[in-house]
């Protein structure tokens, strides 16, 4: 932007009776004002451009957040369908643990032995939201303790072979009383 200067002014207006001073003051003061207009003008497209840059980002965001609403819409209704299974295999959980109680004389354990499952149970909790109230399992408990069915099968391997056992003990007996 011209802009004159004091020394400018002051000889201008001393010049005041001048023509060609005077035309020159006036074409200055022209271009003054134009390039004022212009920086305005500048100063507008600014602005505007700024406003449109912000409704632009805005639009942005908002299918931002529109695609993660559906994101988030998805993950509540496969959430949801957790439910059900849950429901289901604690029902089944719940029964199985009922029937291995009332059964667990049948191979030679009593009641106390089941209190063994309850460190399957911390070992297969432990890294669910139900890990406090069983604690956490030492490394050996995680060997030990990996499922309900290894926990069973040792319980059984042991019944299995003390029948063997006793088995052959009594054919032995038996056959000592038909040799006889």
């Amino acid at each position: 932007m011209a802009s004159l200067d004091q020394s400018t002014v002051q000889a201008l207006h001393f010049a005041g009776g001048d023509k060609d001073a005077r035309a020159q003051l006036d074409k200055l003061n022209l271009e003054d004002a134009t390039l004022a207009g212009e920086m305005q003008s500048l100063d507008g497209a600014l602005i505007e451009a700024g406003h449109r840059l912000k409704v632009a980002q805005q639009a942005v965001a908002r299918q931002q957040r529109l695609a993660a609403i559906k994101e988030d819409q998805k993950r509540s209704k496969e959430y949801r369908e957790l439910g059900p299974f849950l429901d289901k295999a604690t029902d089944n959980l719940r029964r199985s643990l009922i029937a291995l109680k009332a059964n667990a004389a049948s191979v030679g354990k009593d009641f106390r032995h089941v209190q063994m499952l309850h460190r399957v149970l911390s070992v297969a909790l432990f890294d669910t939201p139900f890990r406090d109230a069983f604690g956490v399992p030492d490394s050996n408990d995680r060997r030990t303790f990996a499922s309900f069915s290894g926990v069973i099968n040792a319980w059984c391997d042991n019944f299995d072979a003390a029948l063997a056992h006793e088995a052959a003990t009594l054919d032995g007996d038996q056959s000592d009383k038909e040799a006889a």
